[in-house]
């Protein structure tokens, strides 16, 4: 049996997918963040306590994914799962190609022996509807945060919300409050688009993370503007020890608020 939670599940599925193709809390525009030759633009800000410690990220106008103009986006799409076969016979592709680094090849490698591995149990949460009602459309929303005083800061102390909703989530106006929702804060590894080394992550059997948006407003020009809060708890997880699923043993209570842009991730009209 797995003890791998539902949330690390959606991570290492949504990855997969990209692969192929606080109330408060506020930001200042003009800001800009410098790493070697590369400048960042800081359009959101996310700020939140840790087990009672004051910590703050930015968001930034620039994602892992090639062509996704931030760090923060939003999708509107028909939920069509592949099965396992589809899944490795893509990731196949991609690595025949030869279009990728040594780092992003082992990713993928490392994606295809969990796919192998745990193959059937995939399949059986797709059967439950544990990662998503196939055929069903949904809002996604992803905001990543970054902490601008690590040296590295797209790798370390990342901090990551994502959250699901129903299309049509914002129509009425007023606040929307959710539970689906997967929080986690990235210790080390956090530059990837697969799991991370170390990170603390939401707990949603004993303490579901909840998001609630006080403000959403989407723009003729496909980008949005959110503004909420949250808390969750967070508990340790290792992806070398990722079959021993979350130490709950070790976990951090979590409160906080975000204040950002978003722009619209869409998939090329020929994947």
């Amino acid at each position: 049996m797995s003890f791998i939670a539902p949330g690390i599940w959606r991570t290492l599925y949504g990855a997969s997918a990209l692969a192929f193709l606080m109330a408060g809390t506020h930001y200042a525009s003009a800001e800009t963040i410098k790493r070697g030759n590369k400048t960042y633009q800081v359009v959101g800000a996310v700020s939140a306590d840790l087990d009672d410690k004051k910590q703050e990220w930015v968001v930034v106008d620039s994602h892992l994914v090639p062509g996704l103009g931030g760090s923060a986006y939003w999708e509107l799409d028909t939920l069509e799962i592949p099965s396992k076969e589809e899944i490795m016979e893509q990731m196949r592709e991609v690595l025949v190609r030869g279009d990728v680094s040594s780092e992003q090849k082992q990713q993928l490698e490392m994606a295809m022996q969990m796919m192998e591995q745990f193959g059937p149990m995939f399949e059986g949460m797709m059967e439950m509807g544990m990662l998503g009602d196939e055929d069903s459309q949904q809002l996604s929303i992803h905001i990543s945060a970054f902490d601008p005083d690590q040296k590295e800061f797209l790798n370390e102390g990342v901090f990551r919300l994502n959250v699901e909703l129903p299309p049509d989530a914002f129509d009425a106006g007023g606040e929307v409050t959710s539970s689906g929702v997967d929080l986690h804060y990235i210790v080390k590894g956090g530059n990837s688009l697969f799991l991370p080394e170390l990170a603390y992550w939401s707990d949603e059997t004993d303490a579901p993370a909840e998001v609630t948006f006080t403000s959403f407003t989407f723009n003729d020009d496909g980008t949005a503007h959110a503004q909420g809060h949250f808390s969750a708890k967070l508990c340790r997880w290792e992806k070398s020890k990722m079959m021993q699923g979350l130490d709950t043993s070790d976990c951090k209570t979590s409160r906080g608020g975000f204040d950002t842009q978003l722009v619209e991730f869409k998939e090329s009209p020929s994947s």
